[in-house]
């Protein structure tokens, strides 16, 4: 298997489907779209090379298996981050040694630089001396472009070491990560935290870092119809597995209680079920927290969570200045809280006027701040609808997103069209925001919500529900590219 030569020391691994991207694409006649016309254009005026290679060049893009690398095996790409052995690569497999070569002639051709044989190896590479190096290195399965800060020598030998390695040494030894890459998704990552290096960093000593040493975070993307699909979980050992329990122990399943406070066409909405006192267990026993959470004050409002939290932002009202439209909601085991805060806040020179029973107001740039208790709830906003809805007016609330939220521990709405609404309002004259604005308005919603029993999921929906959503991306950006190419000629 091509893929034992993936290094166990990577922290991050990415696997790319080129069959199942290229058909879902469905993007047509690739010689009418307008960036391979223009690479072509511009073959054209390379004097530099001949009508064989430009053609060689063309027949690549326009079906990349002219290249002898299998379109139907994943194609791996991986790199840490350690500072002593940085290192990153790209690894594919070969189904065709004959077009293979003639791509290698053509490299050779074209840059004056010859395969090497380095034991079972075939070795290009540009630069035999300095510190840094990057390699081709192939047989006749497989290729592995290589980067490394080493000497020539030490990444060659780098290189035969993961070709040669035992598969019991490789990245697919762990059956869990095994078993992703044996998947067909269009896109896979893995995440080793084990060798995300912290020796020596403010982060050495956290309990959160230690447990996740012991675990991997393997995440699923795919193209559908009408929405993206990611999906992701951590695996790991048992002991590994209930030291992550106990520290996410302050996770608690939302309910819903603020669902009916919040507005429906909020640009952005994020909710969780907090338990305040095991939250302020996990801040006190991080070490680079200690010092925050030795305040009192912290102490104090953190252990009064107790339940939902909610924020939601719907947006800038421009008044003397950009004011945020925005709430916080959230659930508290002592409404004492609200004076406690409303003390601190009088410490600092602000004084709130009272409207009511728990309620007050704070003027910013002549624009009012609404905070206050309704029931159990604690509230800061800015948005006169949510305002509304805690003085007891109805209005089209969240409610309608019920399944989102309630029986989950995290959870977020996003809404594409009141991102581009605001984009349009803050930037829509420039080109660049026509262009993102273009882009951004293909998109519907995107859904997110997790537990810590490994389901997490993110959902991007399209506003055509139609097409393959990879079609729809890859067909605007294909008009994005003939908006733009004539200004940029």
């Amino acid at each position: 298997d091509y893929r034992d030569a993936l290094p166990a020391n990577a922290f991050i691994t990415i696997s790319v489907n080129p069959a199942s991207l290229e058909a879902k694409s469905n993007h047509g006649n690739i010689e009418q779209n307008p960036l391979f016309i223009n690479i072509k254009e511009a073959l054209n005026d390379a004097e530099e090379l001949s009508a064989e290679q430009k053609e060689f060049i063309l027949s690549l893009i326009k079906d990349p298996s002219q290249s002898g690398i299998d379109q139907n095996s994943e194609i791996y790409l991986f790199g840490n981050i350690d500072q002593m052995q940085p290192e990153g690569g790209i690894l594919a497999k070969i189904n065709d040694q004959k077009k293979f070569d003639e791509l290698i002639a053509f490299l050779s051709e074209s840059t004056g630089l010859q395969p090497e044989q380095e034991g079972d190896l075939k070795v290009i590479s540009p630069e035999k001396s300095g510190k840094g190096s990057v390699l081709l290195a192939y047989n006749e399965e497989m290729c592995m472009l290589f980067a490394a800060q080493y000497n020539y020598k030490k990444t060659l030998t780098r290189v035969q070491e993961l070709v040669d390695q035992d598969p019991k040494a490789s990245l697919l030894a762990d059956k869990n990560v095994a078993a992703l890459f044996n998947e067909k998704n269009d896109i896979n990552m893995v995440m080793l935290y084990k060798n995300m290096p912290v020796t020596g960093t403010p982060l050495t000593n956290s309990p959160m870092l230690q447990a996740m040493e012991q675990c991997a975070v393997l995440i699923s993307t795919n193209f559908e119809k009408g929405k993206i699909v990611t999906e992701a979980k951590v695996s790991g050992d048992s002991e590994a597995m209930k030291q992550l329990e106990t520290l996410y122990g302050y996770a608690r399943l939302q309910s819903g209680a603020l669902l009916p406070y919040l507005p429906a066409d909020a640009i952005c909405t994020i909710g969780a079920g907090i338990n305040g006192e095991k939250l302020y267990e996990l801040f006190a026993n991080e070490p680079q927290l200690k010092e925050f959470a030795a305040l009192p004050q912290f102490k104090e409002i953190v252990n009064a969570l107790d339940g939902d939290l909610a924020i939601e932002f719907s947006g800038m009202e421009k008044g003397k200045g950009l004011i945020p439209i925005f709430s916080l909601l959230t659930e508290v085991n002592d409404p004492e809280i609200l004076n406690y805060l409303f003390g601190q806040i009088t410490l600092m020179g602000i004084t709130p006027t009272k409207t009511g029973d728990q309620q007050y107001q704070i003027d910013v740039l002549g624009f009012p701040i609404y905070a206050g208790m309704k029931g159990k709830i604690l509230y800061v906003t800015t948005n006169p609808k949510v305002h509304a809805a805690l003085s007891g007016e109805k209005i089209e609330s969240m409610e309608a997103n019920a399944k989102l939220f309630k029986k989950q521990q995290s959870s977020m709405l996003l809404n594409f069209k009141g991102v581009s609404q605001l984009l349009n309002s803050l930037y829509g004259s420039s080109p660049s925001a026509r262009y993102a604005l273009m882009f951004i308005d293909i998109f519907d919603t995107m859904e997110a919500s997790g537990n810590t029993n490994n389901n997490s999921i993110i959902t991007i929906n399209m506003v055509d529900q139609n097409k393959n959503a990879l079609e729809t991306i890859c067909s605007t950006v294909e008009t994005l590219v003939r908006l733009a190419l004539p200004a940029m000629m």
